[in-house]
Protein backbone atom coordinates (compact mmCIF):
# COMPACT_ATOMS: atom_id res chain seq x y z
CA UNK A 1 0.00 0.00 0.00
CA UNK A 2 1.33 3.41 -0.96
CA UNK A 3 1.88 5.94 1.83
CA UNK A 4 1.20 9.63 1.21
CA UNK A 5 4.25 11.58 2.37
CA UNK A 6 4.25 14.78 4.40
CA UNK A 7 4.33 18.09 2.57
CA UNK A 8 7.75 19.74 2.37
CA UNK A 9 6.50 23.29 2.97
CA UNK A 10 3.11 24.17 4.46
CA UNK A 11 1.34 26.64 6.74
CA UNK A 12 -1.39 25.94 9.29
CA UNK A 13 -3.59 28.94 10.14
CA UNK A 14 -4.57 27.40 13.48
CA UNK A 15 -2.30 24.86 15.12
CA UNK A 16 -2.56 23.53 18.67
CA UNK A 17 -3.22 26.78 20.50
CA UNK A 18 -1.07 29.20 18.50
CA UNK A 19 -2.85 32.45 17.61
CA UNK A 20 -0.56 33.11 14.61
CA UNK A 21 -0.12 30.97 11.49
CA UNK A 22 2.56 28.27 11.86
CA UNK A 23 4.87 27.68 8.88
CA UNK A 24 6.67 24.32 8.53
CA UNK A 25 9.64 23.73 6.20
CA UNK A 26 11.21 20.28 5.75
CA UNK A 27 14.99 20.55 6.07
CA UNK A 28 15.93 16.87 6.05
CA UNK A 29 14.43 13.41 5.59
CA UNK A 30 16.07 10.11 6.48
CA UNK A 31 14.82 6.54 6.19
CA UNK A 32 13.25 6.78 9.65
CA UNK A 33 12.75 10.46 10.55
CA UNK A 34 12.20 14.08 9.54
CA UNK A 35 13.62 17.46 10.52
CA UNK A 36 11.36 20.49 10.05
CA UNK A 37 11.94 24.17 10.73
CA UNK A 38 8.90 25.73 12.41
CA UNK A 39 8.23 29.47 12.17
CA UNK A 40 5.60 31.30 14.20
CA UNK A 41 5.96 35.00 13.49
CA UNK A 42 9.60 35.76 14.38
CA UNK A 43 9.89 32.64 16.59
CA UNK A 44 11.86 29.75 15.04
CA UNK A 45 12.56 26.25 16.30
CA UNK A 46 13.29 22.81 14.86
CA UNK A 47 11.25 19.64 15.19
CA UNK A 48 12.69 16.16 14.76
CA UNK A 49 10.36 13.18 14.69
CA UNK A 50 10.10 9.56 13.65
CA UNK A 51 8.11 8.71 10.56
CA UNK A 52 4.64 7.49 11.51
CA UNK A 53 1.73 6.68 9.23
CA UNK A 54 -1.90 5.82 9.77
CA UNK A 55 -5.14 5.51 7.87
CA UNK A 56 -6.64 8.76 6.74
CA UNK A 57 -10.11 9.99 7.67
CA UNK A 58 -12.46 12.02 5.47
CA UNK A 59 -15.83 13.62 6.06
CA UNK A 60 -18.32 12.07 3.65
CA UNK A 61 -21.96 13.22 3.83
CA UNK A 62 -21.32 14.74 7.25
CA UNK A 63 -19.83 11.54 8.70
CA UNK A 64 -16.17 10.97 9.53
CA UNK A 65 -15.10 7.89 7.62
CA UNK A 66 -11.74 6.12 7.77
CA UNK A 67 -10.53 5.48 4.24
CA UNK A 68 -8.06 2.90 3.05
CA UNK A 69 -5.29 5.43 2.43
CA UNK A 70 -2.13 5.47 4.54
CA UNK A 71 -0.77 8.94 5.26
CA UNK A 72 2.30 10.10 7.19
CA UNK A 73 1.45 12.08 10.31
CA UNK A 74 2.95 15.27 11.68
CA UNK A 75 3.28 14.89 15.48
CA UNK A 76 0.75 16.48 17.81
CA UNK A 77 1.84 18.06 21.09
CA UNK A 78 1.37 14.78 23.00
CA UNK A 79 4.05 13.06 20.81
CA UNK A 80 6.87 15.32 21.97
CA UNK A 81 9.24 13.54 24.31
CA UNK A 82 8.05 10.16 22.97
CA UNK A 83 8.68 10.05 19.21
CA UNK A 84 9.14 13.76 18.49
CA UNK A 85 11.52 16.39 19.86
CA UNK A 86 11.77 20.17 19.60
CA UNK A 87 15.02 22.16 19.61
CA UNK A 88 15.79 25.87 19.57
CA UNK A 89 19.30 25.08 18.26
CA UNK A 90 19.53 23.74 14.70
CA UNK A 91 22.75 21.81 15.37
CA UNK A 92 21.15 19.91 18.28
CA UNK A 93 18.21 19.07 16.01
CA UNK A 94 20.54 17.65 13.36
CA UNK A 95 22.36 15.65 16.05
CA UNK A 96 19.08 14.10 17.23
CA UNK A 97 18.13 13.31 13.63
CA UNK A 98 21.42 11.44 13.15
CA UNK A 99 20.67 9.35 16.25
CA UNK A 100 17.33 8.09 14.91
Amino acid sequence: MEIIKLEKDFTKKKYEGWSKPVHFIQLEETETAYLYKREIGSYVDYEVFLKKAGKSAKTIDGKITVVDIMKEKYPRASAFGQWAWSFKDKERAYKKLSEL
